[in-house]
C-alpha cells in the first residue's frame, strides 16, 4: 500500500508516454555508426567481439560477464601484443568490447576482423549533451530566487521539484531518498557548490579512450552540475533543486568542455557506475538515432537490477536518441511547469526489426519513445561557483524522474526490478487529460 501511493504522488509530473508520444511517429532511426571499411593511423577504434548472452542473476551478472570477457578477448590481446602498431586501451566488460588506439602504418582491417571472437570494428563515436538551445536561458545567478522564471514555483521549491510531488514524499513517508545510490554520467559536478553533496570516493573521470583520469572532482561546462542539483541537490538558498536530496550522488566525468563525450567514456562511466554499487544512472546526453552499439551496455546494467534513465533528445518530434531508444531504458521527453510537451522534446515509435541490428529477441515489435515525460522547460538547478541556472532540454527532464525513482526506492525495503520500477512510473503516470492510476 505504501509503495503504491508513493509512485502515485510522484506521477504528478510524469505525463503518460502514450498521450506525448503518440504524436511523435516519424521515419525509422538509422544507426548512427557506420562499420569501418579501413584502419588509419593514429585513430581510436572500437573492436565489439561476441555478445555473452549471459542468463545469470543480478548478483552474477558482473562476475558473468567480467569471465565472458577475459576468455573471449584472449586472442585480441594476443594479436595486440604481436602487432608495434596496434595498441589495447581499455577492455570493457559491461559490453564485450576493446578500445584500440592504432600508429603509424596499422594492419589491414580484414586482418583485424580475422581475429578469433571479433564481430565488428567502428569508430569510437561521439555522445553530446542533451540541453536545448531553442529556449532563451538567463546567466547564471547566486540566487536561485532570482533565477526563478516560473511564478508555479512555491518559492520553497523549483517547480520541476513541486510537479514531481516531492515535497509530499518527504512528509508523508519521511524520506528524500535516503539510501539510494544515484550515478550521474555528465561533464562533472562541482563539489564546492552549496547545494552539491559529492565524496571523493564517489567520483571518477575518463579519457576519450575511456581510460582513468586521477584527477579531483570538477565540472568545466556546467551541464553535469546542473544535472547532478536537480537529482540530490539541496536548499542552500532555502529554495529546493533536487528531488530527492538525500540520495547518494556519484558522478563519472565522460564529456569535455563542450558537453562532447565519446562511447569509450559513456561505457567506462557505466562499467564505474555498475561497479560502485549505483541503483539508478541517468544520462542526460545521447546520439542521434538508433546505436546498436549500446544495447549490451544498458542491459548488463538491468540485468545487474540498476534502472536506467536517458533523455529523450532536443530534434522533436519524430526524432529520438540512444541509449534512451534502448527498450531497457527509461527514455524521459520534457514538459513545461503546465504540463506541455516542450516543441523541441524528441519521441517516436520504433519498429524493433527495422532501427536495430540483432536487437534482443524479447523486445517488441515496436515501442514509443519517450516513455515518460519530466518538468524540461526553464528548470533552475546548480552552476559551478554557487550560483544557478535556469535551462531547458530534456537534459533537465532526466533527473527529474531520476530522482523520482530515487524517492520510489528508498520507501521500500523491496527488491524491485528495473522492469517492475518502469512499469510503477509508466503506468501510473499522469497526463493532462487523465487522472492517477495505483499498480499494485
Amino acid at each position: 500500500m505504501c509503495l503504491c501511493l508513493t509512485v502515485v504522488i510522484l506521477s504528478s509530473a510524469l505525463s503518460a508516454p502514450a498521450a506525448a508520444a503518440s504524436t511523435h511517429s516519424g521515419p525509422e532511426p538509422a544507426s548512427t555508426t557506420e562499420t569501418l571499411d579501413a584502419l588509419s593511423s593514429n585513430q581510436t577504434v572500437v573492436v565489439e567481439l561476441s555478445d555473452s548472452s549471459t542468463t545469470a542473476d543480478a548478483a552474477s551478472v558482473v562476475s558473468a560477464q567480467q569471465a565472458h570477457a577475459t576468455s573471449t578477448q584472449r586472442a585480441l590481446r594476443e594479436y595486440a601484443a604481436a602487432h608495434p602498431s596496434v595498441s589495447i586501451t581499455r577492455q570493457f566488460w559491461v559490453t564485450n568490447a576493446v578500445v584500440l588506439t592504432l600508429g603509424v602504418n596499422p594492419p589491414p582491417i580484414e586482418e583485424l576482423r580475422g581475429v578469433e571472437n571479433v564481430e565488428r570494428v567502428h569508430r569510437n563515436f561521439d555522445v553530446r549533451t542533451a540541453q536545448s538551445q531553442a529556449v532563451s536561458e538567463p546567466k547564471a545567478t547566486a540566487d536561485p530566487a532570482t533565477t526563478q522564471i516560473d511564478s508555479s514555483a512555491t518559492g520553497s521549491y523549483t517547480y520541476g521539484v513541486e510537479r514531481t510531488g516531492a515535497p509530499d514524499v518527504w512528509e508523508s513517508y519521511g524520506t528524500q531518498g535516503g539510501g539510494v545510490r544515484v550515478a550521474v554520467l555528465d561533464t562533472g559536478a562541482d563539489p564546492d557548490h552549496p547545494d552539491i553533496q559529492l565524496a571523493r570516493e564517489n567520483w571518477a573521470a575518463f579519457r576519450t579512450d575511456g581510460s582513468e583520469r586521477s584527477v579531483p572532482p570538477f565540472d568545466d561546462n556546467g551541464h553535469g552540475t546542473h544535472v547532478s542539483g536537480t537529482v540530490t541537490g539541496d536548499n542552500a538558498t532555502g529554495t529546493w533543486i533536487g528531488v530527492a536530496p538525500n540520495s547518494t550522488l556519484l558522478h563519472a566525468k565522460v564529456a569535455d568542455s563542450n558537453g562532447i563525450g565519446t562511447f569509450a567514456q559513456f561505457i567506462a562511466g557505466l562499467e564505474w557506475a555498475i561497479q560502485s554499487n549505483a541503483d539508478v544512472i541517468v544520462f542526460s546526453y545521447g546520439t542521434d538515432g538508433t546505436e546498436s552499439a549500446l544495447i549490451d551496455p544498458i542491459v548488463t546494467a538491468e540485468q545487474a537490477g540498476i534502472t536506467v534513465v536517458a533523455s529523450a533528445g532536443n530534434s522533436g518530434v519524430g526524432t529520438s536518441s540512444s541509449p534512451a531508444n534502448v527498450y531497457d531504458s527509461v527514455a524521459v521527453g520534457a514538459v513545461d511547469s503546465r504540463n506541455s510537451v516542450a516543441t523541441f522534446s524528441g519521441g517516436e515509435q520504433i519498429a524493433t526489426e527495422t532501427a536495430w541490428t540483432n536487437p534482443p529477441n524479447e523486445w517488441p515489435a515496436t515501442y514509443t519513445v519517450p516513455d515518460v515525460v519530466a518538468p524540461g522547460v526553464g528548470v533552475i538547478s546548480s552552476t559551478p561557483n554557487a550560483t544557478y541556472q535556469s535551462l531547458s532540454g530534456t537534459s533537465m527532464a532526466a533527473p527529474h524522474a531520476a530522482g523520482a525513482i530515487a524517492l520510489l526506492l528508498s520507501t521500500t525495503d523491496a527488491e524491485l526490478t528495473p522492469d517492475q520500477i518502469e512499469r510503477r512510473v509508466t503506468v501510473t503516470a499522469d497526463s493532462p487529460a487523465t487522472d492517477s492510476v495505483a499498480v499494485n
